[in-house]
């Protein structure tokens, strides 16, 4: 806690992250971003750092003044630590720290995205409705349809949550769907079937219950945001949920397709989807057969 809140260090830590691009000064950069990482996690660092004016002047190092990847990725971190204390949140989102790690994220780095997309989600968690204006101000569709084609399961759930947490509010369901969201939802459910099918880990399944839980909210909407829904393809997303043997998966996709049929300007792209014959698919594979009820065949 003393160093943390010791200003002298922390400004030549900033003083030795703005170091050249050597290898020798990359090394340097390093060992200077993990310090400040560490000084971060405590609360005294964040206050300091704000106390002084010197929050921007540590993001323009991290986006300008480093070029290595690792030193960037350490940099994301530093910044992840600084929002996570709640006396001093809102002001790091006014220092722009959520824009900044929003940029550095975007750089395609497992470990840099991985950090942005927990922030997102931590951000857009139901308890936190001012930060969740804030992460729908900043564009969430585009910026997380820029880290869910990575590999990273973890980093494939915090988004899927992320957009799961948001949509709970129908305004910001609505905003969601208009700038794109169903893309990203595609992604996800596409990239976390194949990896499934791979053995990969127990969260695709939080996936894909958090991404038809967006869906299904999504489809509480206006009319024209069904009709938005429909012209994005959700409904083949809905269908393809359908094959599940989980209920409450199967639930959720029945009542969302429920929802979007019952607004008329969506029924001619439904039927072209074949959602009567998916829904009877899911009938049949839940009625028992006829001679579980005593039926026989040849009785009149």
């Amino acid at each position: 806690e003393t160093l943390a809140q010791n200003a002298s260090i922390l400004w030549r830590r900033f003083g030795m992250l703005r170091a050249g691009s050597l290898a020798a000064h990359v090394s340097t950069q390093l060992y200077a971003a993990k310090a400040l990482c560490n000084l971060a996690c405590n609360e005294e660092c964040a206050l300091t750092l704000l106390a002084h004016g010197k929050v921007k002047d540590f993001i323009v190092i991290a986006i300008l003044r480093t070029n290595n990847e690792e030193v960037k990725a350490v940099c994301a971190e530093c910044l992840f630590n600084l929002l996570g204390f709640e006396k001093c949140r809102t002001e790091m989102i006014k220092e722009s720290v959520l824009w900044a790690l929003i940029k550095l994220f975007r750089v395609e780095s497992e470990r840099t995205q991985r950090i942005g997309a927990l922030v997102v989600y931590n951000l857009s968690c139901p308890d936190s409705s001012e930060t969740a204006k804030t992460v729908m101000d900043i564009g969430v569709t585009q910026t997380l349809s820029a880290v869910v084609k990575q590999p990273s399961v973890e980093t494939k759930f915090w988004a899927a949550a992320a957009l799961c947490n948001l949509s709970w509010d129908l305004a910001y369901a609505a905003r969601l769907v208009q700038e794109g969201a169903v893309s990203v939802l595609r992604e996800l459910l596409t990239s976390t079937d194949a990896s499934s099918r791979a053995g990969a880990d127990d969260r695709n399944d939080e996936i894909y219950l958090q991404c038809v839980t967006a869906l299904y909210n999504m489809a509480q909407g206006s009319g024209k945001t069904d009709e938005k829904l429909v012209e994005d393809g959700a409904v083949p997303l809905l269908e393809s949920l359908l094959e599940t043997t989980d209920p409450t998966i199967l639930e959720l996709a029945c009542v969302a397709l429920y929802n979007i049929s019952t607004v008329e300007e969506c029924d001619v792209q439904m039927v072209e989807d074949q959602v009567a014959s998916c829904l009877m698919k899911v009938l049949l594979r839940f009625t028992p057969p006829l001679d579980a009820e005593g039926f026989e065949p040849d009785q009149t």
